[in-house]
């Protein structure tokens, strides 16, 4: 019961973190290609080819993010250590970027929330190590329960995404009041529309399996 709680939190708080890791790739594009567009990143602005490298590799251990979640949720061998490594990597990128912009700008929002969110997920996922977890749950260990918790946690991350301009525009308000968390309004509503619809749809299709195999369990049991 025990690993299998684990198992559902570590489902839910990697795609968690590897959506506001891509997420964040894409909203550092302003900055990296235009700071001196904003009066707040100043700074910056000397640095701008260090913060296009930081989109890059931001946008890229974010895509293997996506690959080594799906090797785990399809139960593919060394996908645990996948996922471990692109948490370690992009904890390490993050905390550089975090770092970087704290001694430029004096500030580190909103990438500060990425790194405690990239902190918590590591944590949890190192759980997993222990002898009585670990074998029941990686290389080739499938559960299908990872299905709902996938969905859950896509429901949130589409949300999360058709939400961006309201709980990220504390920290993107610029330039006399412009919100640039609404820069890319039109993608940003596609995508999260797209996210949310495809997690209901595996919650839907897990919630459903439960239900045809729970009557089956019990007609076993009473034939016993």
């Amino acid at each position: 019961m025990f690993a299998k709680i684990i198992r559902i939190l570590g489902v839910i708080t990697l795609l968690l973190t590897t959506a506001m890791h891509l997420l964040g790739g894409i909203g550092t594009t302003c900055v990296a290609f235009a700071a001196e567009k904003y009066d707040s990143m100043s700074g910056i602005v000397p640095y701008k080819t260090l913060y296009q490298v930081f989109v890059f590799l931001t946008l890229a251990i974010s895509v293997y993010g996506i690959f080594a979640t799906a090797a785990y949720l399809r139960g593919k061998a060394k996908a645990y250590t996948r996922v471990v490594i692109f948490l370690m990597v992009a904890l390490l990128l993050s905390g550089i970027h975090m770092y970087t912009s704290l001694a430029l700008r004096g500030g580190a929002a909103p990438i500060n929330v990425r790194v405690y969110l990239n902190v918590l997920t590591l944590l949890v996922w190192l759980l997993f190590l222990p002898p009585g977890v670990r074998p029941s749950l990686v290389d080739g260990g499938r559960d299908e329960g990872s299905a709902g918790a996938a969905g859950a946690a896509l429901i949130v991350v589409g949300v999360l995404t058709l939400t961006v301009q309201y709980w990220a525009a504390p920290s993107h308000i610029m330039n006399g009041g412009i919100n640039y968390a609404d820069a890319f309004h039109l993608p940003m509503t596609i995508a999260g529309w797209v996210t949310a619809t495809l997690g209901a749809a595996l919650l839907r299709r897990d919630l459903f399996r439960k239900v045809e195999v729970n009557p089956v369990l019990s007609v076993g049991q009473k034939a016993a």
